[in-house]
């Protein structure tokens, strides 16, 4: 019998030890609540579950499910040495867990006493024996001291054989070569590195995260996502540095510039998100465009991370950590080609790597989905359909999957059901609130400095109530302080709880109504939350209201670390396998600019064609060549092709051509990209242009009247979670196959 393997985390499990196949359980009715061993009879016995909690320190903590109670030795070695359970504390009795030679055993002892001292039964351990910490003598046989965890979700005892992990919740073996892999999720509020040293033909091992950032608690895996510019836009100070009063004080006096909610300004380019009316960003400071203000930002994040990771992973250089070292992005559903240029050019610039093709993106539902695989809060069944909505600071992504297959877990987006991507969360209500305390003093003859300051005093205790806020607190009062060193001024806003419902209700109306979009001829099973706003008491007691009877909602809590940067590199380790989203929903139809055949029938064609506006063979420019129509799903790497012929005057004149790639959005009806004199029509937005060299190929050329042919093709790839694409051409009856270079477009659009 075996249980799970690998680094335990934090999940709902039954514990067995190994020797005497009996459960840990805890009962009611002992003053001390002991634990003890009991042979379960039937199912869920009250008192055999354990939420086992992994801590950014790596130590474990044990809380007893039914009884609220945690496993405590503290007093050991006087009271027998037994392992007694305590009421539940903010600082929980830390544990090590290890796992030993035997996969899928473990030894559990407490820190402090040494590894000798673990927990363990006695040798003639029976029915109802306590639990203790001994060392290893006659006492006890080594298989005494020996576990089995075995995850609540998938094991009922007393079955014989627990459902063994599959490739949906438990890593491989890694078979490229060896190389460090960072995750990096920036928020609109928080922002997180996460890593893992994969090594060659070996089981990945657990994911770290970077903690201690300045200015946080040392174990926390988080750091906030603030930035200062002076007045010559220089950035001066970052993360949770920026909220100390000697920065803020000095930001006052030199004019400086804060900037906050970095990925609203890239959400301005273009069409990436629903964006939210009426809901702006400050202007950037000047000679700061978006792509500077995320290279400014990955400077800091990469500078304290490499110094962090160099510390984890001792005697391996830099040099060599860094030599085929990749990035992943955790980005918005939304964001594709043009908007993952801005992050891929950002990391390049801020010496992250030097390789732009070793910068990597997940979107944020598929990177939520694979985190909650590998903790098992997901029960993935066969052509089961569910919902994933990921809910942070500022946006919100939605999307559908349905299972087509188990083992290996393979997931698929519905066709005509594309993700969502809406600009909602935390950071609006907020910015609502900083409306109504601006509303409140804007009669007080206060200058826009003492404005600004009592927003931000207000805001924090103001952030404390929203985190709370489950729509049953009557009022809520902030006190008004314009000066930290103050009372207030007498001023207090009070907030009812019609008001806060109304603030919250703003930002989750357009949630909702992206999730019945997707839920429309659809039978979605369960809702998945994850992200900061899902945790809102709030938020998750309207969704049961409005989807309780439709489908199960599987909650998230608050983490320690950015459970989208985790998922990332579990994303990543599974890459290019057959495990994991293989199919995806294109947002937008994809397609080029063609020539249209003239038809001198067609009025359209007419006036199209007015002025010698026709090509030199007659045809009419700027037609609409769809590629992918809305809503497609795409295998993961499947291209759609494009045939072009390419026709030099001589052999060796210049063999480049040239593709300019479009989306169109779900609305447009156009069969022509711009109109006759090429303005571009409104929905249609180009993407990146292909540039491919054919040089290389010049013996094949063929004559063709007075000039010489290549015909050839284009292939792209829409449905991986960034464009791919290549050229194919033939040489005789075998196909060939050669790199293009992709340019990003510039935006035709500036922030608001």
């Amino acid at each position: 019998m075996s249980g799970v393997r690998g680094v335990i985390q934090s999940g709902i499990y039954y514990i067995q030890n190994v020797a005497t196949k009996g459960y840990l359980v805890l009962t009611e009715g002992d003053d001390d609540c002991p634990v003890r061993l009991t042979q379960v009879q039937q199912n869920d016995v009250k008192g055999t579950r354990w939420n086992v909690q992994r801590h950014a320190d790596k130590s474990y903590s044990f809380q007893n499910e039914f009884l609220q109670r945690v496993l405590d030795c503290s007093s050991w070695p006087e009271h027998k040495s037994l392992v007694t359970s305590t009421t539940t504390s903010e600082k929980p009795y830390p544990w090590t867990v290890r796992e030993i030679e035997r996969k899928s055993r473990y030894i559990v002892y407490p820190i402090g006493p040494g590894k000798e001292i673990c927990w363990s039964f006695p040798a003639n351990a029976n029915e109802n024996a306590q639990l203790r910490i001994t060392t290893e003598t006659n006492e006890r046989t080594k298989e005494h001291a020996e576990w089995c965890f075995f995850l609540a979700d998938k094991y009922k005892p007393p079955v014989q054989d627990p459902v063994e992990p599959t490739s949906s919740d438990e890593p491989g073996i890694w078979t490229d070569a060896s190389k460090l892999v960072l995750s990096v999720d920036i928020g609109s509020m928080q922002s997180a590195v996460s890593f893992v040293y994969l090594e060659q033909n070996k089981v990945p091992p657990e994911i770290r995260h970077v903690t201690g950032w300045p200015g946080e608690p040392l174990q926390r895996a988080k750091t906030s996502s603030l930035m200062y510019y002076d007045a010559n836009g220089t950035p001066s100070s970052f993360g949770a540095v920026t909220d100390t009063e000697a920065v803020r004080a000095k930001a006052a006096s030199e004019k400086w510039t804060l900037v906050t909610s970095f990925k609203r300004y890239v959400h301005r380019l273009g069409t990436s998100a629903e964006l939210s009316e009426g809901a702006g960003v400050p202007p950037l400071p000047n000679g700061v465009d978006e792509k500077q203000l995320y290279t400014d930002w990955l400077t800091y994040l990469f500078k304290y991370s490499k110094a962090a990771i160099s510390k984890e992973l001792p005697g391996m250089s830099w040099e060599v950590l860094s030599s085929n070292m990749e990035v992943v992005f955790t980005v918005p559903n939304g964001w594709y080609f043009q908007e993952h240029a801005v992050l891929r050019g950002a990391a390049v610039a801020a010496r992250i790597v030097e390789n732009p093709d070793a910068v990597n993106f997940v979107p944020e539902t598929e990177a939520a989905v694979h985190w909650a695989l590998r903790q098992g809060d997901l029960k993935p069944e066969v052509n089961t359909e569910f919902i994933v909505c990921d809910s942070g600071g500022s946006t919100t992504d939605i999307a559908m999957y349905e299972v087509e297959s188990v083992s290996p877990l393979q997931l698929r987006e519905k066709k005509g059901n594309p993700s969502k991507c809406i600009e909602a969360g935390a950071v609006l209500i907020n910015g609502d609130f900083d409306d109504i305390v601006r509303t409140e003093l804007s009669d007080k003859k206060f200058g826009e400095h003492e404005i600004i300051e009592a927003q931000y005093n207000a805001q924090k205790r103001f952030e404390v109530a929203r985190d709370k806020f489950d729509g049953s607190q009557p009022t809520f009062k902030f006190d008004v302080k314009v000066d930290n060193n103050t009372e207030g001024d007498g001023s207090q806003i009070e907030i009812t709880r019609e008001q806060m419902g109304t603030l919250f209700d703003k930002v989750i109306d357009p949630i909702t109504a992206g999730i019945d979009y997707l839920m429309e001829n659809n039978k979605p099973k369960f809702l998945l939350l994850r992200g900061d706003f899902s945790c809102s008491p709030y938020f998750q007691k309207k969704l049961r209201a409005k989807y309780g009877k439709k489908m199960k909602l599987i909650p998230t809590s608050q983490q320690n670390f950015k459970a989208g940067a985790a998922g990332a590199l579990v994303w990543f380790e599974k890459r290019g396998g057959e495990c994991g989203v293989v199919g995806r929903a294109t947002r937008y139809a994809y397609g080029v600019e063609i020539s249209v055949p003239y038809d001198s029938a067609n009025k359209e064609h007419v006036k199209r064609g007015e002025g010698d506006r026709r090509t030199a063979s007659g045809r009419l420019k700027y037609g609409w060549g769809v590629l992918v129509p809305f809503g497609t799903v795409l295998k993961d790497g499947e291209v759609r092709k494009k045939g072009y012929e390419l026709l030099p005057p001589s052999r060796d004149a210049p063999m480049r051509y040239e593709v300019n790639v479009y989306l169109a959005e779900e609305k447009v009806k156009s069969k022509w990209v711009c109109d006759r004199n090429g303005n571009q029509e409104d929905g249609f937005r180009e993407i990146c242009t292909i540039k491919a060299d054919l040089s290389g190929q010049r013996d094949i050329l063929r004559p063709h009247g007075d000039v010489f042919a290549l015909p050839f093709e284009i292939a792209i790839a829409f449905g991986s979670t960034t464009l791919e694409a290549h050229v194919l051409w033939k040489e005789g009856d075998k196909e060939c196959k050669g790199p293009v270079e992709i340019i990003p477009a510039e935006f035709n659009s500036t922030p608001e």
